[in-house]
């Protein structure tokens, strides 16, 4: 499966509704408003995207029990076994990929992306923004 994404194409799904889908198979139900502050989408995009995957039969809002202005979001059945298929392509692909690389290149991959998890979780998933040329070249020296 190309990137693991092929489910998700076959099921008439955009990468976004992908992602999506991924986000709530990890996080269990959210509400709506945290959805959108967490991709920073606009609430007009997160409805359209919602709406696509309600008709699909994959996602469900209902109302909070505790506060009923709070509309939460998740996974149906359906859903649930969708996104489950996707992330399995994805971590097959990941391990092929990460098979064919020789030892000291996986190594160097394994510590550059940990820097990278520990700069995200440091400041509450915010990556810093650098700017100038070492933004679009990358530094050598981190």
């Amino acid at each position: 499966m190309r990137w693991g994404r092929e489910a998700g194409r076959a099921a008439g799904l955009s990468l976004p509704q992908q992602f999506l889908l991924g986000g709530l198979c990890e996080s269990g139900p959210i509400p709506v408003s945290q959805w959108v502050e967490a991709i920073g989408a606009s609430p007009s995009a997160t409805t359209a995207l919602l709406n696509g995957l309600e008709e699909h039969g994959l996602v469900r809002r209902e109302r909070a029990r505790a506060d009923r202005r709070q509309v939460l979001i998740s996974l149906t059945p359906k859903g649930r076994r969708l996104a489950e298929r996707i992330r399995a392509g994805l971590r097959d692909r990941w391990s092929a990929a990460c098979a064919e690389l020789p030892g000291p290149d996986l190594s160097e991959a394994a510590r550059t992306l940990g820097r990278i998890a520990n700069r995200m979780g440091s400041d509450g998933g915010h990556a810093p923004r650098r700017s100038g040329r070492a933004a679009t070249r990358g530094s050598a020296s981190r």
